[in-house]
């Protein structure tokens, strides 16, 4: 497990914790799939913004740079999305996604150099 930081300090202040939003997919993995709504996708662009300025300036906080800050967001975000979809769409396939709330720590948690 990673020690405690900053991003994940942020992480846990937006939800409960790490595993507990693992636990769970949530309205972020309906929307993504049904992305083509005319009513879904201005909501998903919404939560899609705030999500990567939320972690853009997390990152930024760790010492990235603007530019690199907001790279590792759209990084992380990104995988955290495809982590939830996965975890969604094919549990019996990947079970290590689904029984293991430290891979999702770890992509938030792991600025890729």
């Amino acid at each position: 497990m990673t020690p405690p930081g900053p991003l994940r300090s942020r992480s846990t202040a937006a939800t409960p914790a790490v595993p507990a939003v693992a636990s769970q997919p949530g309205p972020g993995t309906a929307l993504v799939a049904h992305a083509d709504d005319p009513v879904v996708a201005p909501i998903l662009r919404r939560v899609t913004e705030r999500r990567v300025a939320f972690l853009t300036e997390a990152y930024a906080e760790l010492g990235l740079p603007a530019a690199r800050a907001r790279q590792q967001a759209v990084v992380a975000y990104s995988a955290y999305v495809g982590w939830m979809q996965l975890r969604r769409a094919t549990p019996d396939v990947l079970p290590e996604v689904v029984d293991d709330p430290e891979a999702l720590a770890y992509l938030v948690d792991s600025p890729t150099g």
